[in-house]
Formats: structure tokens, C-alpha cells, sequence
């Protein structure tokens, strides 16, 4: 067990969160923008404070996808979402 809690933020990537890119297209992510910028505060002053948080981010590709993600996503528009190395799958 840890002696204190960790702070894990999870899928921050720009193509689930960030304007212009690949849930963008289908939804209008702008109802997200103040939760990023609250966790944005917050991991700044957790980092402050000399911790160290855990960001866990998604990739999807053929070496990562399961058959499951692939059948309900490969046919809709956002099928390229956080694919490794491009801008929509870094951290927002």
C-alpha cells in the first residue's frame, strides 16, 4: 500500500478532449474544457507539492485494439482515434 494517495488522470488526450480533434468531429467536446483546466489546477499544484502523478493514456491500432473496439469503431469516423505517435494521442 502506498503512504499516500496518488493522483491518476486518465485518457487527458487531446482526441477525446481537445477542440479540432477526433471526438471533436462527432461531439462537441467544449463541455469539457472546464474539467481540464480544473485538473490542469490540480496537477500543478499536486506536482508542486514534489509528488508525482500517473498519467495513463490510451493507443489504438491494430496491435492494441481488441476485436470488440474494433467492430464497434473501425467502421465510424473517428476509427483513427489516439493512434500511437500523432498529436491526438498526446496529453492535452
Amino acid at each position: 500500500m502506498l503512504p499516500e494517495p496518488v493522483l491518476v488522470l486518465v485518457d487527458l488526450q487531446n482526441d477525446y478532449a481537445k477542440p479540432g480533434y477526433a471526438l471533436d468531429e462527432q461531439s462537441n467536446v467544449t463541455h469539457a474544457q472546464p474539467a481540464l483546466e480544473a485538473a490542469g489546477d490540480f496537477l500543478d499544484r499536486y506536482r508542486a507539492s514534489g509528488r508525482t502523478p500517473l498519467l495513463v493514456r490510451t493507443h489504438h491500432d491494430d496491435l492494441t485494439n481488441s476485436s470488440e473496439w474494433s467492430e464497434m469503431y473501425d467502421s465510424r469516423p473517428y476509427a483513427d482515434l489516439c493512434h500511437p505517435n500523432t498529436e491526438g494521442a498526446e496529453f492535452v
